[in-house]
């Protein structure tokens, strides 16, 4: 029982002198932790301007092992902006920053906000108009000149389709419009 309140005494003065040292200069207050498509992303309200040494001095403890940099930028005078590793996606963690200590767990990592998907047309059977053979998503936009080897059921094989944003005029077929399309060389 001893041991149980003097480890609990000495939890309690760890916790009482990051507090202290949070109050005698700057006071740091986590506000968010997200990750999305900018990866995984702490902010922070702050009172005070922070010098270079300190944005970059934080670090991210996982629950279990690891230490990972954070990445920091003030924004203004209130907000400080800080990256780290994708490694701690789903992770309970412990954030060091500015003198103060969060705990915090960071979500997995949100897919659905960076997918862009695209349908994917070939030439129908009968090589009379387009056919839309499926979709493909990706983690970024697609640009003029990408291009993706994809499975084609009708044909029974793979073939590589390029992405054309304004779709594909050819001869009177009706055009489908943003996709990815077989062109023949």
């Amino acid at each position: 029982m001893r041991k149980i309140f003097f480890a609990g005494i000495m939890l309690f003065s760890i916790l009482a002198m990051t507090v202290e040292t949070v109050f005698a200069g700057a006071v740091v207050s986590l506000v968010e932790v997200r990750n999305d498509d900018g990866g995984v992303t702490f902010v922070f309200k702050v009172n005070s301007d922070f010098s270079r040494s300190d944005l970059n001095g934080g670090r991210v403890h996982v629950n279990g092992g690891g230490d990972f940099p954070l990445y920091c930028n003030q924004q203004d005078e209130e907000t400080v902006v800080c990256h780290t590793s994708d490694r701690v996606s789903g992770a309970g963690v412990v954030v060091d920053f500015g003198g103060s200590r969060f705990w915090s767990l960071v979500p997995e990592q949100r897919t659905y906000l960076m997918s862009y998907c695209y349908m994917v047309y070939d030439w129908a059977v009968e090589e009379t108009s387009w056919e839309n053979i499926g979709g493909v998503c990706q983690k970024r936009s697609a640009d003029v000149g990408d291009s993706i080897y994809f499975y084609n059921p009708a044909y029974g094989d793979y073939y590589y389709y390029s992405f054309l944003p304004q779709g594909q005029d050819y001869l009177s077929w009706p055009n489908p419009g943003v996709g990815y399309y077989y062109i023949a060389n």
